[in-house]
């Protein structure tokens, strides 16, 4: 049986993000929740299955600190993190 990850990576390696089921191309709703939220921007923030979303582009644009998570090694957000 492969692991999570070997499962994840390979559906990243063979399928396009704008595929995927959860993927958005969208996220006004997302940033009008987080508006709701005193001072979100200086918040940590956990984004679980990062992988293939967009979001993370706009929440680093913030002050916001990101706790990024996915499964995948193969993920394709074309995002530069620094740990």
């Amino acid at each position: 049986m492969k692991s999570l990850s070997e499962h994840w990576n390979k559906i990243f390696d063979i399928t396009e993000a704008e595929k995927l089921g959860w993927y958005e191309r969208e996220f006004s709703q997302t940033i009008k929740f987080l508006n709701l939220i005193p001072k979100w921007e200086e918040l940590n923030i956990f984004v679980a299955g990062a992988g293939t979303s967009g979001l993370i582009e706009v929440l680093m644009r913030s002050k916001a600190r990101l706790v990024l998570n996915d499964l995948s090694l193969n993920v394709s957000t074309g995002q530069t993190c620094v740990i």
